[in-house]
């Protein structure tokens, strides 16, 4: 749904590329900066580290967020910013009526979620994470897990016709058991300080063996498309044994 999907879930620096330097002078408006990205940026103010300020604060355009100040300003709040995104969000669902369900393009989509855990994990270290004012990307990772795992249940008869596939649904379930023991294993719904030490080219194996290092090989070793056994590779598999074209693999 690209027509709404940007307005409701694009992030702070992908909106400032699109406007330049003019930035979004007006927080609580329904037009320019928009979307749950933008509602989280002013209700989590007080709470967002200091390092994901100073990061968006080096973009052309940048605005700081701030709660409502005026009577004005929290009736724009609440009936622009807001509203919008209720307006966008019933857009997107009264749109999801298919005529014929794209099955095939409904597993690729699956894939692309798992595959998507990798990137969550690596922007945290960044301070780009995908909810870096609330801090709930732990919840949020695991959702899609659960998401993706409950949907697959509803291929696992089918693929279980094809040749091979018994052994292909064996790593796809085993991956996902992996993961879950993963993430079951942090507490709380942020995703784990990365160590100040960091890289993510090259972690050093002290950073390894903190929680976000565990997590993060956790993640990359399960989801990696060229790793035999993972999730995103036994469901590449699973695609081919049912005839889907294609694969994700980045």
């Amino acid at each position: 749904f690209p027509d709404v999907d940007a307005a409701i879930d694009a992030r702070y620096e992908d909106f400032l590329e699109q406007l330049g330097p003019v930035g979004d002078g007006d927080l609580f408006d329904d037009q320019g900066v928009t979307g749950m990205h933008a509602i989280e940026r002013i209700l989590f103010l007080k709470t967002t580290p200091a390092s994901v300020i100073a990061l968006e604060s080096s973009l052309p355009g940048y605005k700081a967020a701030a709660w409502p100040a005026s009577e004005s300003e929290a009736a724009e709040f609440k009936n622009l910013l807001a509203a919008r995104l209720v307006g966008d969000t019933a857009k997107l669902a009264a749109q999801w009526k298919p005529q014929r369900i794209d099955v095939a393009g409904a597993f690729s989509g699956l894939i692309a979620l798992m595959n998507e855990q990798r990137e969550k994990v690596n922007k945290a270290a960044s301070e780009e994470e995908e909810s870096r004012y609330a801090r709930r990307t732990m919840a949020d990772i695991r959702d899609n897990l659960a998401g993706t795992r409950k949907i697959y249940q509803l291929f696992r008869p089918w693929l279980a016709s094809k040749q091979g596939g018994d052994a292909i649904d064996q790593d796809v379930t085993s991956a996902f058991g992996a993961l879950d023991a993963a993430y079951g294993a942090v507490n709380g719904d942020a995703i784990p300080e990365p160590p100040a030490s960091w890289s993510s080219e090259s972690p050093s194996a002290a950073d390894l063996q903190t929680p976000f290092g565990q997590l993060y090989t956790a993640v990359h070793q399960n989801v990696d498309p060229n790793r035999p056994g993972s999730v995103v590779d036994g469901m590449n598999r699973a695609a081919i044994a049912l005839g889907f074209p294609g694969a994700v693999d980045e």
